[in-house]
């Protein structure tokens, strides 16, 4: 049966990707995933669940050429064995069970019950040993925020920032990282992705004590600059955070980009 799913799903994701006539399209993948459920991939040496609707899962089904994975995934091939990823906004675990399947310690944090559980299934489909999921977010102080789920063909977009595409709200835990790992856990911390939905300064915020102990990681950072106006804050204050901790941009603040990920580096290399 899964792989009648995988086919059809991956027969779903070419035609939605390149028929011109979007009429139809969504009810078509929300009727397999309805009738279907999930199917079962197996990419980049690891199992996943994915769902034909969601715009994250379908990326993944085509592979990592694709925009929203390969910058995170190759700075993920440049671990080591010994080395940590801090994964904030883990979602339904893909970057986390990428880093495992490569003997990478990973501290994965996810406040969303929904997809909690998802990534609680992924990981139990690898038995891989080095994930610890912390069931909770990442912010500037310890606080109970309002989470604001996603659609069910974006629930990437889950955010505490007020937005009109959510469907239900969650009550959920947050803190600053200080508070989940110890100083000899941060200190093998080599890559940290933050995809947080405009929550993104409150994060990094959090961590301040942490930056000396974060001087050798290589940060990825969502940025998006409406995001960030609706929660108050700028694009400048995100890249001057970094350079008052000694880390230089390999992009550059571009307030004209709708999205895209910034990769902050330590400046002595």
């Amino acid at each position: 049966m899964n792989q009648l799913k995988k086919m059809l799903f991956r027969a779903y994701v070419w035609y939605e990707a390149h028929m011109p006539i979007h009429k139809g399209k969504f009810f078509l993948g929300r009727l397999l995933y309805k009738i279907f459920g999930l199917a079962l991939f197996t990419v980049e040496g690891f199992t996943i669940e994915l769902n034909p609707v969601a715009t994250f899962d379908r990326a993944i089904m085509t592979g990592r050429h694709h925009g929203d994975i390969a910058g995170v995934a190759n700075e993920i091939d440049k671990l080591h064995k010994g080395d940590a990823f801090l994964d904030v906004g883990a979602n339904i675990g893909y970057f986390s069970l990428f880093a495992a399947s490569r003997g990478i310690e990973v501290f994965a944090f996810e406040p969303s019950p929904r997809e909690i559980k998802r990534m609680r299934r992924n990981m139990q489909l690898n038995n891989f040993d080095t994930i610890t999921l912390f069931e909770q977010g990442l912010s500037d102080k310890p606080e109970t925020l309002s989470l604001r789920l996603g659609m069910d063909y974006n629930p990437g977009q889950n955010s505490v920032i007020d937005y009109e595409e959510s469907i239900e709200s969650v009550q959920c835990r947050f803190a600053p990282l200080s508070s989940f790992l110890t100083p000899e856990q941060a200190r093998r911390v080599r890559l940290c992705k933050i995809d947080v939905e405009g929550f993104e300064i409150f994060v990094l915020r959090g961590m301040e004590e942490y930056m000396p102990l974060l001087r050798k990681a290589t940060f990825v950072v969502e940025i998006t600059p409406w995001y960030f106006k609706r929660a108050g804050y700028a694009v400048r204050d995100v890249y001057d955070f970094f350079a008052t901790h000694g880390f230089i941009p390999q992009e550059g603040l571009d307030v004209t980009r709708k999205r895209y990920d910034e990769v902050f580096v330590p400046a002595q290399g």
